[in-house]
């Protein structure tokens, strides 16, 4: 008999209603990310109407357009100090909590609210949890007047790059809510400690704006799984 298989992202926005229902109905302010598996956790949201009367703050206009008809109060990141709770996708996990984010092109928009969340909850489908980050590409956002300094630095420090293109609509890069110019950075596995002296390198070139390394970021992870259902993993966030 053929075992059932379920959709993994749908299975983690079913998790995360199923386990923080209480949670988030206790909050005030809630932030929440971008991408795929966001877009099956705000399709529950309107099927259960718990974001009516909450002051919602959305990482990107993408997830600001698919919030507006949830009887939600959407707010602007730049009119509120803090968020009570995040909720947000990663394209990579790591089993401490870590995280490569940024494949919707909104990584500076979720790290200004991942930063200021007191508690910062990731909904992911199975195949994105890794014992190490890096076989997904990091990417970073990069003022435009500073493309080509930026690039010749981060190939003399020996990693493979390429500027993200659109693949409809507009012709060109891929530019960001907030102006920047959005280049991945192909890596492969790396330790904890490698992926702190990365991010301190790249934050250190001028004309990088964000990197899409999340690092001690995550308090807990909703895990959707193609067999059905979801488990849940909590790190310990040093804040």
């Amino acid at each position: 008999m053929e075992s059932k298989k379920c959709d993994a992202k749908s299975e983690a926005a079913k998790g995360l209603l199923s386990e923080y229902k209480d949670l988030i109905f206790r909050s005030k302010i809630i932030g929440i990310g971008t991408g795929t598996t966001i877009s099956r956790v705000i399709e529950e949201f309107k099927r259960t109407g718990i974001l009516r009367d909450k002051i919602v703050v959305p990482s990107s206009i993408d997830t600001a357009l698919k919030l507006k008809n949830l009887e939600a109060n959407v707010a602007l990141p730049s009119v509120i100090s803090k968020v009570d709770i995040y909720i947000d996708g990663a394209d990579e996990i790591d089993v401490r909590g870590n995280m490569i984010k940024g494949g919707g092109g909104a990584l500076l928009g979720e790290k200004i609210l991942a930063s200021n969340s007191d508690f910062n909850i990731i909904v992911v489908d199975e195949s994105k949890v890794v014992n190490r980050l890096g076989g997904k590409p990091l990417p970073i956002e990069v003022v435009p007047w500073a493309l080509s300094f930026v690039l010749n630095k981060i190939k003399n420090m020996g990693f493979k790059l390429s500027i993200r293109i659109s693949n409809g609509g507009k012709m060109g890069p891929i530019v960001s809510d907030w102006g920047g110019i959005i280049v991945d950075i192909v890596m492969d596995r790396r330790s904890p400690d490698d992926l702190i002296m990365i991010q301190r390198a790249l934050r250190n070139i001028p004309g990088i704006v964000e990197v899409g390394l999340f690092l001690n970021m995550a308090d807990i992870a909703v895990i959707g799984l193609k067999s059905c259902g979801y488990r849940v993993m909590r790190f310990e966030r040093i804040k």
